[in-house]
Formats: C-alpha cells, sequence, structure tokens
C-alpha cells in the first residue's frame, strides 16, 4: 500500500424493516473494490460458461461493523499498528488514550492539556522531528473535536511549547542534489513514464527549466491543476542559442522587482533548454496564463511535477527518499560550484542574497 487513505463510513437507514427505529446498512465507501456493483458483476460473468455441478453461492455477514465490540476492535487495531511500517505516526495517534491511560484519570480539558504538554517534553526527548510532532498535534486537534472536547491544542501553553521546539531542533537539510548525469538520465525515463510525446516535452522543459534556472517550484509550476501559478507563456522568450526566463517574483524578492536569467544552449545534450523549449509547443492561449500546460489546457501542478519525478527515480533505479522538486535548485549550485564557478557565480545562478549558497553545494552526494 503506497497511498492509503481514510475512507467514509455511513449508514443507510432500512426503513422497510422498521421505520420507527430502522436498523443501518454499513457503508464503506471510497475504497478500491474488485467488483464496483451489479453492472460490473454482470459484465464479468457475461459469457461464463458453468457446468452442471457446478452451485452459485452467495454469503453475507449480518450486522458486521456494529456487531464488533469497540474494545476489541481499539485492541485489533492497536496491534495491526503496531507490527506495521507504514503507519507509525498513525499508530501514535491512535494510542493516545493508551498514552493518557498511564498518566492516570484524564477526564477533563486541563488533564488533557497536562497530558499534551506530557507528550511534547517525550517527544522532544525521543528526538522527533518537528514535522511527526506537528502531524501528532493536528490529528489530536481534529480528534479532541471529534469527540466533543474542547481543542487544548491551540491553548498557550502548548503554542509556546511548539515554538520552543521549532527554535531548539533545527534540522539539517540533507536532500540530495539532482546531478547533470541524472538529469539526463530522468529526461530519458520519461518516454516509459508518460502516456504521451507532449507529456515527455513538457515535463523535459519543466525538469530542464528548474535545473538550469535553478528554480523553486513556486516560481516554476502551478500550485494546482486549475489554479494558474509559475511561469507564464509572456515571461519565457526563445531567441537563438538562448532562452530568457524573467522571473516576476520569488521567495527573495517579495516587492516583484522581478528578475531576468538567461540560459544558453547545451549542444548534443538532450536536456539543453533551448532544445527542450524548441520541442515543446506550448498550446494556443492567453499569454498570461502558465507556460507549462498539458494537451487538455489545465496546469501542470506542484503534485504532478513530483510525483512524475519520483517514477522517472524509480525508472533509472534511484531511490526517490533522499530527493524532493528543490533537489533540481540544489543541483544547480552543486554542478555549478563543482565545475569551478566562484562564490559570486553560484550565488548569481541561483540569485542567493546571502551565503545561504554554500549549504545548497554538496558534491560529497553526487
Amino acid at each position: 500500500m503506497t497511498n492509503p487513505r481514510i475512507a467514509t463510513f455511513y449508514l443507510i437507514p432500512k426503513i422497510h424493516k422498521d421505520i420507527t427505529d430502522p436498523p443501518g446498512r454499513s457503508i464503506v465507501a471510497e475504497l478500491p473494490s474488485h467488483i464496483k456493483d451489479t453492472t460490473a458483476a454482470l459484465n464479468r460473468l457475461e459469457g461464463l460458461t458453468l457446468d452442471d455441478n457446478y452451485l452459485i453461492v452467495t454469503a453475507d455477514v449480518e450486522s458486521l461493523y456494529t456487531s464488533i465490540q469497540h474494545s476489541d476492535g481499539f485492541m485489533t487495531v492497536s496491534q495491526a499498528l503496531r507490527s506495521s511500517n507504514l503507519a507509525k505516526d498513525l499508530c501514535k495517534v491512535l494510542l493516545w488514550e493508551e498514552w493518557v491511560r498511564e498518566l492516570g484519570n484524564i477526564s477533563t480539558d486541563q488533564d488533557r492539556l497536562v497530558a499534551l504538554l506530557y507528550w511534547l517534553g517525550d517527544a522532544w526527548e525521543a528526538g522527533f522531528s518537528l514535522a511527526k510532532v506537528n502531524r501528532f498535534v493536528s490529528a489530536l486537534a481534529f480528534g479532541f473535536k471529534l469527540r466533543g472536547f474542547r481543542d487544548v491544542s491551540k491553548e498557550f501553553l502548548v503554542g509556546q511549547a511548539l515554538k520552543g521546539l521549532r527554535r531548539g531542533r533545527v534540522e539539517a537539510d540533507c536532500r540530495w542534489p539532482v546531478s547533470f548525469a541524472l538529469l539526463v538520465s530522468l529526461g530519458v525515463s520519461l518516454v516509459s513514464v508518460c502516456r504521451s510525446s507532449s507529456e515527455v516535452e513538457l515535463f523535459q522543459l519543466a525538469f530542464s527549466l528548474a535545473f538550469f534556472g535553478a528554480l523553486r517550484i513556486g516560481e516554476l509550476v502551478s500550485p494546482s491543476t486549475k489554479q494558474a501559478g509559475g511561469l507564464k507563456l509572456e515571461e519565457v522568450g526563445l531567441y537563438g542559442d538562448r532562452l530568457e526566463v524573467w522571473l516576476r517574483r520569488s521567495k527573495t524578492d517579495q516587492m516583484g522587482k522581478g528578475k531576468s536569467i538567461v540560459l544558453f544552449s547545451h549542444p548534443g545534450s538532450a536536456m539543453c533548454p533551448v532544445a527542450c523549449m524548441r520541442a515543446f509547443k506550448p498550446h494556443v492561449g492567453s499569454p498570461e496564463l502558465p507556460l507549462l500546460r498539458h494537451e487538455d489546457g489545465s496546469f501542470l501542478s506542484r503534485y504532478q511535477f513530483g510525483a512524475v519525478f519520483k517514477k522517472c527515480l524509480a525508472a533509472v533505479g534511484v531511490a526517490a527518499g533522499p530527493y524532493s522538486s528543490h533537489s533540481f535548485r540544489i543541483g544547480a549550485a552543486t554542478e555549478a560550484g563543482r565545475w569551478g564557478l566562484d562564490d559570486e557565480g553560484v550565488r548569481r545562478i541561483g540569485r542567493w542574497e546571502s551565503n545561504r549558497f554554500r549549504s545548497y553545494v554538496r558534491p560529497h552526494l553526487l
């Protein structure tokens, strides 16, 4: 299971059995099913030949979900999560009741506040990442509301504790850079990952711009397939052997003064930004629309960029864990340093205004 999700559980009242106090039919929706509905079953059975000695049998479990004792259900789920490597964070959340039982009788909002503060202290000593702590607190806030409790995770003391965790634990950025060689391999792998030649050209251009332009993901693509963002069509121009990009706003340019980026041709490379731009055929539309769009006109989103990036890494036999969309920007700085550019040259490539760029040069990870 690579993308687990929580299903929707609801009941359909069976008023034909009891109009005043109808029993409920349990439904678990949004989970994959082998047979979707009656029509799907009939389609699969069509043309099926059965011998005379075959016996067709159906089976049903009466009141399956409502018959499970809560204590038995919690214990079974707890044991399953303890032995699972897929749900360690979720396990900690679902075992909140077990945690508070260790502290004694927890029955009031004040008790739950104290228990949460104790847990934050334990999380600090255990070395939990800030992301893990935040996920736990968010899930716990939902659990409080679900049970009708006051959300003590919003209390001042909890906020101060979380602020202390953020200040006291500066986590190292361990993301790996995309090297030039890996970039080329990613471009080749797109042929097997994407469904059409237009999608190959779209992602080749996106990966090439991300690397050679040292672009942040938000500067390059849209937040979603329907919400426009990133580079606009009018902000990218092809002039002979160079590609000019106008970056209207960035993390270090919140006033929107803009910055011109010039990318030159890399003859012989399939991931040359100039060659990728020539091969890509932007769809006709307003110059205000994003440059990177699919054939159906929808925008290339952050999620799609990351998802295809991971598929390409898998296709070339590289573990996706240490990489993120920011790895292209890190790779640009790393390769620039490896090619002999001085500090000022690397700084200009990534448009850094501080010495932060030095932590992005990571040749030991190539």
